[in-house]
């Protein structure tokens, strides 16, 4: 079991997600533990591309070395502050996985507007974060909780529209987004 496992299933948000073999897939902020990164990589094989975006320089260094001890050369990891400038450096990308980040943006229209540039014509955003209420020592503080009704009309005006809602745990709130 991967660390993180036990609070939010990984197999579960890339089912969600439709993943398969080949696929190309992006995870915005995927942590110290790769906790979609790695599973995602095990799912769409060696055919496929796992792209890992993350601003934290030490972390994408702690995921290089479980990159290479696994031998997994399809799965490549980007510094990158996604809400910078930038466009993300990818096109045709089947998911984009962001999970437990999205509270952390401050400009999140353009931030997603920037990301479903980067989706094929099939390809979804995958977003979970937390609940607005509910208690949980690794959730982050109330205030800086995202409302998910109010992330769908935000979303909304850049062209992303909520296919499916979910709760995923008793704390996560899920959501698909595709362009429209």
């Amino acid at each position: 079991m991967r660390a993180g496992s036990a609070l939010l299933s990984a197999e579960i948000l890339l089912d969600i997600a439709g993943l398969e073999e080949g696929h190309t897939v992006l995870d915005i902020g995927p942590g110290r533990t790769g906790h979609i990164l790695f599973p995602a990589a095990t799912r769409v094989g060696a055919r496929g591309k796992v792209i890992g975006l993350d601003v934290v320089k030490e972390t994408l260094e702690m995921l290089e070395g479980v990159r290479r001890q696994y031998l997994l050369h399809h799965v490549d990891l980007l510094w990158m502050d996604i809400e910078g400038e930038h466009d993300v450096p990818l096109s045709d990308v089947d998911a984009i996985f962001v999970v437990n980040t999205a509270w952390m943006f401050k400009k999140h229209a353009e931030v997603f507007a920037r990301l479903a540039r980067s989706l094929g014509k099939e390809g979804k955003i995958v977003v979970v974060d937390w609940l607005p209420e509910g208690a949980h020592a690794l959730a982050p503080r109330w205030d800086f909780r995202i409302d998910p009704r109010k992330l769908d009309v935000t979303l909304a005006h850049t062209g992303l529209r909520a296919t499916e809602r979910l709760q995923v745990t008793p704390w996560h709130w899920a959501r698909v987004y595709r362009t429209f």
